[in-house]
């Protein structure tokens, strides 16, 4: 009767309730292992910048070739699913970056949606801790609205250089919400069968 849908109703509640709990949790796990994926990933980069440096400090290449090879290698490099690494000296003029027009240009006037100069901020990271995270707010090529994006830096000082990459956190969300969608195809039966 009437008492039994009240408690099925209830039970749904709290079941939903719980799944939205969990999520919430899964989600900001997730974004902290792509915090720490693109941690790794930005280190490596240096570790590929340092080994050319160290080349350079040896007599092996000039200067201007080891650049040029750390340029290279770390261009071409892609990961997890198409992220990039950019390269911008302590003047915050770009170096390297995937989009060409970018490179030789100052990125320090560049402010975020709410006015955060997300450069600035980088190359003081790179003079001062020498490496750390930024977040701020940028619009992704094809979207409207301005969404979150998670960037990690690395200082390079013999070369006045800091490597990075950014990643939106968009694209956790779209995996997310995948996550979601799974979730309720075995959720939704399984409500249905109880009433």
């Amino acid at each position: 009767g009437m008492g039994d849908t009240v408690l099925i109703l209830a039970f749904v509640v709290i079941v939903v309730g719980g799944v939205g709990v969990t999520l919430h949790a899964a989600r900001n796990e997730m974004i902290s292992l792509k915090r720490a994926e693109m941690k790794n990933a930005v280190d490596a980069a240096a570790s590929t910048v340092n080994s050319y440096l160290a080349r350079a400090e040896k007599g092996e290449l000039s200067e201007a070739d080891a650049k040029k090879l750390a340029i290279d290698a770390i261009g071409a490099a892609r990961f997890d699913s198409g992220n990039y690494y950019f390269l911008i000296d302590f003047n915050g003029i770009s170096v390297l970056h995937a989009n060409k027009k970018i490179e030789t240009t100052d990125m320090k006037p560049l402010k975020d949606t709410a006015g955060k100069f997300f450069v600035q901020e980088m190359v003081q990271i790179a003079k001062g801790p020498g490496s750390g995270f930024i977040d701020y707010g940028w619009v992704k090529p094809g979207d409207k609205e301005s969404s979150l994006k998670i960037s990690y830096v690395v200082a390079l000082p013999k070369w006045q250089w800091a490597v990075g990459s950014g990643l939106h956190v968009h694209d956790v969300d779209a995996a997310f919400m995948g996550m979601i969608g799974d979730v309720a195809k075995v959720l939704v039966p399984l409500g249905l069968v109880m009433f």
